[in-house]
């Protein structure tokens, strides 16, 4: 199985029953996130990701895919730049770093693992309009779910960037 991630939104009319929580002052980016991730677990979304052998990594919404939104903007702003990034998720049990390299028409995704697990193949490679769409696809879908989920923040950069104008926050080339 290729490298994949993906962001499934709630079920049409599903929603929180309990009052928003107030954003502490002076977040920034990483506390609007764990924030976010936090709402969107209590709905019924779902964060798939797999790849270099593992066909779905056991992410939850909660805690694992917050240390993927942790460095998506980074991860999306280098793809565009065409330049190499790294992205560390943390999760116990998960702990291992992907390294994202631009090669012309092709991402190619090497993946490290600090626990027994080895990946295998340990690198991959994904069509860069192919990744380009999972970007954008998963941007969109997240952003547009915090509507609902976590409204406090659906308009906090680069949440409401993603929604609006997602061809031109991750451009295509």
């Amino acid at each position: 199985m290729a490298f994949y991630f993906k962001f499934v939104k709630p079920s049409a009319g599903t929603v929180i029953s309990s009052p928003a929580d107030p954003l502490e002052e002076g977040g920034g980016y990483e506390c609007f996130v764990m924030y976010a991730c936090d709402r969107l677990a209590r709905m019924d979304c779902r964060f798939r990701i797999g790849g270099f052998g593992l066909d779905g990594w056991g992410f939850d919404v909660a805690y694992d895919m917050s240390s993927f939104m942790e460095e998506l903007p980074s991860l999306i702003e280098g793809v565009c730049a065409r330049q190499d990034v790294d992205l560390f998720l943390y999760p116990q049990g998960v702990e291992r770093t992907l390294f994202f390299s631009d090669e012309s028409s092709v991402i190619s995704i090497r993946c490290e693992s600090d626990t027994k697990w080895k990946p295998f193949p340990s690198v991959e490679k994904v069509p860069r309009r192919e990744f380009i769409a999972m970007l954008r696809n998963f941007a969109r879908d997240f952003s547009e779910s915090l509507l609902s989920a976590a409204p406090l923040v659906a308009d906090q950069p680069p949440f409401g960037q993603w929604r609006n104008a997602v061809e031109s926050a991750i451009p295509t080339d």
